[in-house]
């Protein structure tokens, strides 16, 4: 909404993202009557609150989840999963240099959609195995799956086209980044399809 109200060439469009959103939210809060200078700076501190709230909580899942699946459940090995976990955003940070988020938003985005799609296979193991209709949930995991799939195949393209080229261009490090990300995320894809595959056979088989 805050993109949608400017003109093709307002020149805020041209401006970093957390001015775009601060701009937009300005001035909705302008219509009640608060004033456009407190407006912008109460939405950049916001946008900013956002964000370091969310690397905050992707930083300890993370780290959660390294930990759990290496085993380390003693409290002094915490310092080394955060330490290792912070490693490989900063390893991005550095390859992509300025404005990382346009790297990372399609990556982002793709891991997202599986997300969406591992929900909806568990919501429809759930509905095939009550005995309900699994079409309304399994049809849009199907859907979601699939454009993830070709989003991520596209993002890993690069990649391939240099590894079995002749000219040898080199790749930008921002494509090595998708393309690397990107192959990981289609391994995670594929193996939800065969999971979904497997889980909807053996529900079948029980029912």
């Amino acid at each position: 909404a805050t993109v949608m109200m400017l003109s093709p060439s307002d020149a805020t469009l041209r401006s970093d993202p957390n001015v775009v959103y601060a701009s937009g939210l300005a001035r909705y809060m302008g219509l009640i009557g608060i004033h456009p200078g407190f407006a912008l700076s109460f939405a950049l501190l916001a946008f900013s609150t956002f964000v370091y709230d969310t690397l905050d909580v992707a930083t300890r899942l993370a780290r959660y989840i390294l930990q759990e699946l290496l085993g380390w459940e003693v409290t002094r090995k915490r310092a080394l999963a955060t330490l290792i976990t912070l490693t490989i955003p900063l390893a991005f940070l550095l390859l992509a240099k300025e404005k990382a988020y346009l790297v990372a938003w399609p990556i982002f985005g793709s891991s997202n959609q599986l997300m969406a799609g591992l929900t909806l296979l568990l919501v429809s193991v759930w509905l095939l195995r009550s005995g309900k209709n699994f079409l309304p949930a399994f049809l849009p995991m199907v859907f979601i799956t699939f454009f993830t799939v070709w989003s991520l195949f596209l993002q890993v393209l690069p990649i391939f086209q240099f590894l079995f080229s002749t000219s040898r261009i080199p790749l930008r490090p921002d494509a090595w980044i998708s393309g690397i990300c990107g192959a990981i995320l289609l391994i995670l894809a594929l193996w939800m399809i065969g999971e979904a595959i497997a889980l909807i056979r053996a529900s079948k088989i029980k029912a």
